[in-house]
């Protein structure tokens, strides 16, 4: 393909997709909840002093009773779902839950 082919195919395809761009952007949207309330919620963040937490290496036995199994297993029955964890190298320092309101 010759040079100034190329190029004209190329800002052939820049203007149209330009053209497409405002097009589209035209076009109504509706939202994705509409007429809905959004789901709302309850936060918590626990170091392991709070979790009563002795043993938090990640790379021990989690399921001992004084790990994080036995601290997650106990939020999770009061309604707690667990969102992230925060760890420095293979300490965990605390995990975040949330539950809805």
């Amino acid at each position: 393909m010759k040079k100034s082919t190329t190029i004209g195919v190329f800002v052939s395809a820049i203007l149209v997709g330009c053209a497409a761009g405002h097009i589209v952007a035209a076009l109504p949207v509706r939202e994705a909840h509409a007429g809905t309330t959004p789901q709302k919620w309850e936060q918590l963040c626990v170091d392991r002093d709070a979790a009563d937490v002795r043993d938090a290496q990640a790379n021990e036995d989690l399921r001992a009773p004084n790990g994080w199994n036995h601290a997650l297993a106990k939020y999770g029955q009061q309604g707690w779902e667990m969102t992230s964890v925060v760890h420095m190298q293979t300490l965990i320092l605390a995990v975040c839950f949330k539950r809805p309101l």
